[in-house]
């Protein structure tokens, strides 16, 4: 059986991006801080 390789890398990796998002969500929760506020602040720290 020829496994994709690649493929399930980009799996993993989109799961990984979605457990990170979901944690985000429920810290957001928690402060009451608005979404758009933190997409700034990921935008900050990308360009770090």
């Amino acid at each position: 059986i020829d496994v994709d390789v690649p493929f399930l890398e980009e799996q993993l990796k989109l799961v990984m991006v979605v457990r990170e998002m979901d944690s985000l969500r429920h810290k957001l929760k928690k402060k009451g801080v608005i979404l758009t506020n933190l997409t700034k602040s990921l935008f900050v720290q990308d360009s770090d």
